[in-house]
């Protein structure tokens, strides 16, 4: 009988439509507005050497802001976690100017 059996896998447009990528933040888009507003050119989300995201990168002068996040933040000390600084030093090997803050500024 066909109504004891249920499809395992959904449609292929479904699946199609589902496909990973990867996240974007609220803070790329608030930091992408602010800076369109002042009409400056620079890129929301771009990947760095495909391992790392970066919220905001202005390519022509190879810097970027990296936003740490709350996981990326010790507490109480405020200081930044192992792989948030492994993130920052791996970028800078790429060639990258990173200028670092927090979610709070």
């Amino acid at each position: 009988r066909e109504d004891l059996y249920v499809r395992q896998q959904a449609p292929r447009p479904e699946r199609r439509a589902r496909k990973l990528r990867a996240p974007s933040y609220p803070y790329e888009q608030w930091l992408s507005i602010a800076l369109s507003q002042l009409r400056i050119p620079h890129v929301a989300g771009k990947p760095i050497g495909n391992v790392h995201r970066a919220a905001i990168a202005f390519p022509a002068q190879r810097q970027l802001i990296d936003v740490q996040a709350h996981g990326d933040i010790t507490t109480p000390a405020l200081r930044p976690t192992g792989s948030s600084d492994l993130r920052r030093r791996q970028m800078q090997e790429l060639g990258w100017a990173v200028n670092s803050m927090t979610l709070r500024e």
